[in-house]
């Protein structure tokens, strides 16, 4: 599921919602809404997510889901 895979990555590398919006420039608001499944991001900032977080947009969803991304760039 997205939202708890997005917590698990970000454990995994140490780093805080501040220091992610840090580098993403992705507001630390949005990352709390995706985290606690209230949200989307859309494909750019799952992009920037996949980068930071060093897997593919495709392994946050498994499941396929991240083809709805594709029109909300």
């Amino acid at each position: 599921m997205f939202p708890n895979d997005l917590l698990v990555y970000r454990a995994k590398l140490g780093l805080t919602q501040g220091e992610v919006a840090a580098e993403t420039g992705i507001p630390r608001s949005r990352l709390s809404l995706w985290e606690t499944g209230r949200g989307l991001p859309t494909l750019a900032e799952a992009q920037k997510l996949a980068s930071l977080y060093g897997v593919a947009i495709s392994q946050m969803w498994p499941d396929g889901k991240f083809l709805s991304l594709i029109g909300s760039v």
